[in-house]
């Protein structure tokens, strides 16, 4: 036997990110050059912060 929450009753949602551990050299490599792997591995860092 299952047992299920009433039809009248909200879900609560959840969103689960998962990312790269913003490692320089591992993460947003095609943007080096320009960008340092430092620098991009920030960028990275502040994507996944933003989101």
């Amino acid at each position: 036997m299952t047992h299920s929450a009433p039809a009248h009753q909200a879900m609560d949602p959840k969103i689960f990110i998962m990312a790269k551990e913003p490692v320089p050299g591992s993460v947003k490599t095609r943007l080096c050059p320009p960008l340092s792997h430092e620098q991009a591995a920030d960028l990275h860092r502040a994507f996944v912060t933003d989101t």
